[in-house]
């Protein structure tokens, strides 16, 4: 009766810790987060200040670009795809002028790895459904809302 107990209290005070573990993690906003990934970047490409507030300030640029693009009713899904996949390689050709040829290498090795990781991680998994645009939704409640005939 005391083993059973005791691993009861050893599992609780370990499910405890993970949990608090968890919750400490998500404390962090949303801009502390962003920072964070920065920093890292910063560091492990070896930015000068200056290198990190252009890398910043090129991010928020594109950010806001992003948020035009989405919110632009005037353009159809297509030309919004277009349009994105236009300021991507804009913003490269962007980075590739503020890095070094060595920090642009780092950086190159850097997703390659990141790619292998995900790719081992998800290896066998379906591929993610598609996401539904917010044309879409109307339609898809709409179907939803309907009964079934059996």
């Amino acid at each position: 009766m005391k083993k059973i107990k005791l691993s009861i209290l050893v599992l609780g005070i370990l499910f405890s810790s993970v949990a608090f573990a968890q919750e400490q993690k998500s404390e962090l906003t949303k801009e502390q987060r962003k920072e964070q990934r920065v920093d890292k970047l910063a560091e492990e490409l070896e930015l000068t200040e200056e290198q990190k507030e252009q890398y910043i300030e090129l991010r928020q640029i594109a950010y806001l670009e992003r948020q035009k693009i989405r919110s632009d009713e005037m353009l159809d899904e297509d030309a919004k795809k277009s349009a994105m996949k236009e300021l991507r390689s804009g913003n490269k050709e962007k980075l590739s002028e503020l890095l070094t040829e060595e920090q642009a290498l780092k950086l190159q090795a850097m997703k390659k790895e990141r790619r292998a990781n995900y790719k081992q991680r998800h290896a066998g998994e379906e591929k993610p459904r598609k996401i539904i645009c917010t044309k879409e939704k109307p339609q898809l409640e709409k179907i939803k809302s309907e009964p079934i005939d059996h």
